[in-house]
């Protein structure tokens, strides 16, 4: 019954379930940006680090006491060293290649440093103020304006997120309730026989609400074939684009796994709830 309702005003069917897509690709669309941007910010906060930068002059004892009093500052979850040599070796790598260059180890203008990995961002100066006053530290490097950046930018995409997701979900059930509401309308006479008769609300009610189901499923499944289709093109694209290493994206399984069960649910909910809307409003008149 709920195709033959479908398929009996094949026009309006259509112009719902596009009208509904554009909604749930839209949705999708910043659903993938914001997965996109997340991971970004989370590999930015996962640098949460201090730079901590050692005298040229200090010997090996000298580091080893310096590492124990990195440990011991509250708030550093981890100390991570670098040589001055292992240094050398990754800058070397990153901007000559393998062509390389002809430092050695006493032309080497970099120093030993310690990377302070932070649990607490409230005490970031806290903390470099304690590696600053450790003998043997001459440098302490900060992002702390990065890492506030990084929360404010977190909170505000989760607020977006919120308030689009909201939106999103009133037009496309209002979309979907009036599509339904029209059909019970051109329905009318065969719903007032089915009561004469003795048909339950929820006998009469079933059609209409595994429509609404229906065009949210359908309209999901056109969306997640847009969307993927579309994110994998586009992250083709990008990635030829922008230099290898400087970003790198969500990868397309992984946001499958995210846009598909939560487009496909987005349209269980809201051809659900749209259909029941119009179907309860046309039952209490």
């Amino acid at each position: 019954q709920s195709l033959r309702y479908i398929f009996s005003r094949r026009t309006m069917s259509i112009a719902t379930i596009s009208i509904v897509t554009s909604v749930l690709v839209l949705f999708s669309a910043f659903l993938a940006a914001g997965a996109n941007i997340n991971a970004f910010v989370g590999r930015i906060g996962d640098g949460r680090e201090v730079n901590v930068y050692l005298s040229r002059e200090i010997d090996e004892y000298s580091i080893l006491d310096i590492e124990d009093s990195l440990k011991k500052i509250d708030g550093v979850k981890e100390v991570k060293f670098y040589s001055r040599t292992d240094r050398l070796e990754k800058v070397i790598d990153e901007v000559y290649g393998e062509d390389g260059y002809g430092f050695d180890d006493e032309t080497n203008p970099l120093r030993d440093s310690y990377i302070l990995v932070i649990s607490d961002l409230s005490n970031v100066e806290g903390i470099s103020r304690e590696a600053s006053d450790i003998a043997g530290v001459e440098e302490v490097v900060t992002n702390n304006d990065i890492i506030r950046g990084i929360d404010m930018l977190t909170n505000i995409l989760r607020w977006i997120g919120i308030w689009l997701t909201m939106i999103f979900v009133l037009v496309a059930i209002f979309i979907i309730s009036n599509s339904v509401k029209l059909g019970i309308s051109s329905h009318s006479e065969e719903i007032k026989i089915m009561k004469i008769i003795g048909a339950t609300d929820s006998f009469v009610s079933a059609p209409f609400i595994i429509q609404g189901l229906l065009f949210g499923l359908f309209s999901a499944l056109l969306a997640t074939s847009v969307v993927m289709l579309g994110y994998g093109v586009a992250v083709s694209k990008l990635g030829q684009m922008i230099p290898m290493g400087m970003i790198s994206f969500v990868t397309v399984r992984e946001m499958a796994a995210l846009v598909i069960p939560t487009c496909f649910a987005l349209g269980v909910v809201v051809g659900g709830l749209g259909s029941i809307a119009s179907v309860r409003m046309y039952l209490k008149k």
